[in-house]
C-alpha cells in the first residue's frame, strides 16, 4: 500500500520539491477547523497534495522504465514531458477556455 511518506521519500530520490506541501497540509487543517476565511481554500490545498502524490508516482514509474533517474535520456523525456504539461495549461488559461484570474476574496 502506498502512503504519503512513501511518496515523499520517493519524491526526495527524485529532488522534487516538497517544501509547499507543508503550508498546503496547514492550509487543509485550518480549513477543515473553519479557521481559514477563503471558503475553499482548503479544497483548493488538497487537490495540490492529490497532484503531488501522484506526479511522485507517475514520475519514479517512468524514470524506472527509462532505467533510472541520472541518465541523460531519463532527465531529457522528465524535463520534455513537464515542460509540454506546463505548455498545455499556460494555453488553456491564454485561450480563455478556463478564467485565470485570481478570486479576490
Amino acid at each position: 500500500m502506498l502512503s504519503y511518506r512513501s511518496l515523499y521519500r520517493q519524491s526526495e530520490n527524485l529532488n522534487q520539491s516538497k517544501a509547499h506541501q507543508t503550508g498546503n497540509t496547514v492550509f487543509i487543517a485550518l480549513g477543515t477547523s473553519g479557521q481559514n476565511s477563503k471558503p475553499y481554500g482548503w479544497a483548493r490545498s488538497l487537490c495540490s497534495i492529490g497532484c503531488f502524490t501522484i506526479g511522485c508516482l507517475a514520475f519514479s514509474r517512468f524514470h524506472q522504465l527509462l532505467g533510472g533517474g541520472r541518465l541523460r535520456k531519463t532527465l531529457l523525456y522528465s524535463f520534455s514531458l513537464q515542460t509540454g504539461c506546463d505548455v498545455i495549461a499556460a494555453a488553456i488559461v491564454q485561450t480563455g477556455i478556463v478564467d485565470g484570474s485570481y478570486p479576490l476574496k
